[in-house]
């Protein structure tokens, strides 16, 4: 049934395709002849915007040829210490202008940067740098006690490069002080060592959700080309723009929504080192910022705070990311007075991306690749096939696993790790020797109005995530959803438990509760999901937790939880059981859950 618009409604849509045609033929223009790198693009904006705003961190602003000049000095630098063309070098900096200058600086010298999560621990660093086979670390004085720590272990082959931050602690005997090495070089820019579009310029990681992260491969077309995409095709930004950026620059997002698109619109980028709620709206004012980078969590966080009457009194317009849940999204919008919501979807090692680029609700926009909704079989894990050994696409609004097609245009360029590569690509899906990259993720094509014909989805749940109790299957962002709707929760993360003795997985929440809550009122909670989620679905079991455990990309963690499951006996946080006897939350004790693990226990 398509959406009864308006006429006020259909010229507005039929503007917004007008622009995105217009921008569209650009990109397709622009792309493909990506011979071009970071720090040429700097370069050139030094020439052009010199003294226009390029960088700020709390409160310093410095120039387009300010930056230029910092950047050339550490290429120089780090050129006379010995880093060469195809050297590959970890960087491990917290969000502050020196990680846009040392990334800038590895492009100038085109050597390959990997960009590591700050947050990791010592075994995960070691990881993080065998995968990609660095040569280099370039690492923040902020992270020096894990790298300390790697370096003492297992960092004999590797050469350390420390950037200060405070001050505090001196360069130690075994690493490279590049901040003093820069302070006498050369501000002149080194000699142009353009990328072709299809060499690798990047390993970003995935966020390690459930696991080690894996390297993906990121190639030039795919890095300046997913920038110039955000800075025409989503935020259409000029260089009078100024972008909000509190995720991570080791993130995919934050570094291409955020900062690459700045740098092909010659707008300005403010840098937080962490993300603060309190301090968001004051951030904004104060540095005028009317973009910003999100992943929905931190728009849930931002929603969850005590309204104020000046809520509205700010310069945000424009804001692009990731995950903003259907059921906040127009709260959030009203809330803040954005204009524009440039959802996206995408994922470091995927080869298609969808942009919600016709600013509809409610939707991760239009995919840049050819994709197709398959059935799958979430109890077994596996995708259907029908008797001619061929995926079996779902019908018009219903959910299936999103496939997207490989081919020369759109190629998977995929992980360090050959297996894990295989495991991606699903071959003779609809016809012979086709072969398609598969998500993982559960999606559906969704009705948005006018659009030009171009099809809109909903992104549903991660496969993994996706689980099955009583013959049901349970959507564990469908739930969490709902479960956000009660006032006392703030947020939760919502997973499958195993139960011995059963089949399936049973429902589980971790909960936070909202500030100046200290305690979660169950009986109306009960009467809460009795209304909004059917009995399959329902938790069984509740966790309330100080703090939910997030990747530093604030992406939920559940491989944590899901091993510890409802055990009393190694999990100190409060727990609760829904008893159908009693219909209500009652206390699990280590005699109730002897008793629902040896099946006495109806569930």
């Amino acid at each position: 049934m398509m959406l009864k618009e308006s006429q006020a409604e259909l010229e507005v849509a039929k503007s917004e395709l007008s622009q995105f045609n217009a921008a569209m033929r650009f990109v397709e223009e622009e792309s493909p002849r990506l011979i071009d790198s970071l720090g040429l693009r700097i370069a050139h904006n030094a020439e052009r915007i010199g003294d226009r705003p390029c960088l700020g961190f709390e409160g310093t602003e410095i120039s387009w040829k300010q930056f230029n000049e910092l950047v050339n000095r550490h290429a120089n630098a780090l050129a006379s210490t010995g880093v060469k063309e195809g050297d590959v070098l970890g960087v491990m900096i917290e969000n502050r202008i020196e990680f846009c200058i040392i990334l800038a600086a590895v492009s100038k010298l085109k050597a390959i940067a990997s960009l590591i999560n700050t947050n990791l621990t010592s075994a995960w660093l070691a990881h993080s740098i065998e995968v990609c086979n660095a040569n280099w670390l370039i690492y923040g004085e902020e992270v020096l006690s894990v790298v300390e720590e790697y370096h003492n272990s297992d960092g004999d082959a590797l050469k350390f490069i420390q950037i200060p931050d405070e001050g505090d602690r001196a360069c130690p005997s075994w690493s490279i002080d590049l901040y003093k090495k820069a302070a006498t070089a050369s501000s002149e820019n080194p000699p142009a060592k353009p990328f072709k579009p299809s060499e690798l310029v990047l390993y970003l990681f995935t966020s390690g959700t459930t696991g080690m992260p894996k390297a993906v491969n990121t190639t030039n077309i795919r890095h300046l080309g997913g920038g110039i995409a955000a800075w025409k095709l989503a935020l259409r930004s000029t260089e009078l723009d100024r972008c909000y950026v509190v995720l991570p620059l080791y993130h995919g997002t934050a570094l291409t929504a955020g900062f690459v698109a700045s740098v092909y619109s010659g707008g300005f980028t403010y840098l937080k080192r962490k993300f603060s709620a309190g301090q968001f709206l004051s951030d904004v004012r104060e540095h005028n910022l009317n973009l910003f980078v999100y992943v929905g969590e931190i728009c849930r966080y931002l929603t969850a705070l005590p309204k104020q009457d000046n809520d509205i009194k700010n310069p945000l317009t424009t804001v692009m990311g990731n995950g903003l849940r259907p059921e906040i999204w127009s709260s959030f919008k009203e809330r803040f007075g954005i204009d524009r919501v440039c959802e996206l979807y995408s994922a470091s090692e995927a080869n298609v991306n969808f942009f919600n680029a016709l600013n509809k609700d409610r939707t991760v926009g239009f995919p840049s690749n050819e994709v197709t909704l398959i059935e799958y079989d979430i109890d077994e894990g596996k995708i259907l096939r029908d008797e001619y050994g061929r995926c079996i696409t779902v019908g018009a609004g219903d959910t299936g696993l999103m496939l997207s097609r490989i081919s020369e245009k759109a190629a998977f360029q995929g992980y360090t790790d050959s297996q894990a590569n295989e495991e991606k690509i699903v071959r003779d899906a609809l016809e012979s020797k086709d072969q398609w990259f598969n998500s993982g993720d559960l999606m559906r094509q969704v009705d948005v109005g006018f659009s030009g014909g171009l099809p809109h989805y909903q992104f549903v749940d991660r496969v993994g995530d996706t689980f099955r109790w009583k013959s049901e299957n349970v959507s564990t962002m469908a739930v969490a959803e709902l479960l956000h709707e009660f006032p006392d929760i703030e947020t939760c993360n919502v997973y499958g438990v195993e139960v011995p003795k059963m089949e399936g997985k049973a429902c589980m929440v971790a909960v936070k509760l909202i500030n100046g809550t200290t305690e979660m009122n169950f009986d109306n909670f009960l009467r809460h999901i009795k209304t909004k989620l059917p009995a399959y679905a329902r938790p069984l079991f509740v966790r309330i937790q100080a703090q939910l455990e997030t990747t530093g990309t604030f992406k939920l963690t559940k491989g944590k939880l899901q091993r510890e499951g409802f055990d009393p006996g190694h999990i100190r946080d409060p727990l609760l059981f829904f008893c159908e006897r009693s219909d209500s939350y009652i206390a699990l004790n280590t005699a109730l859950f002897e008793e629902i693990c040896s099946g006495k226990r109806r569930l």
